[in-house]
């Protein structure tokens, strides 16, 4: 049918050209024979949002829109009030230095997805941790 699949830890991806929803059972039907169990509320078609590990994979890799704006009103209010007031209004108990290093995490994998498109983003955060 010139499909292919990927498996990443629990997560197997079929894509191709050939209407995927036509073999839904039978490779439901081969992941159960090997011993696995199929999700049916896990399964996601081509015209529905299609998340793998994480990361929106429908026409390009691309961040979820929620963890994007998410980083966006946490980077604002950052620059409006500072981190330290920032994690006071927000009743976060974390240290000034770990709660820099989730932010820069978050964004590192969100510039690994799409540098262009989020570069903005960090440059803006690097303003407001002044480069830490």
């Amino acid at each position: 049918y010139g499909v292919k699949h990927t498996i990443w830890v629990d997560d197997l991806t079929v894509s191709g050209s050939y209407p995927i929803k036509k073999l839904s059972s039978a490779i439901r039907k081969i992941i159960q024979q090997e011993g696995f169990e199929s999700h049916k509320e896990d399964i996601v078609y081509a015209n529905q949002r299609q998340l793998v590990t994480g990361v929106v994979v429908n026409t390009k890799p691309n961040v979820r829109k929620e963890k994007r704006q998410e980083a966006e009103r946490v980077i604002y209010k950052c620059e409006k009030v500072g981190i330290k007031e920032y994690l006071i209004q927000s009743g976060q108990q974390i240290k000034v230095k770990d709660f820099i290093k989730k932010i820069n995490g978050a964004l590192s994998s969100m510039l690994a997805i799409d540098e262009q498109k989020y570069r903005p983003l960090y440059q803006r955060w690097r303003l407001v941790t002044n480069g830490k």
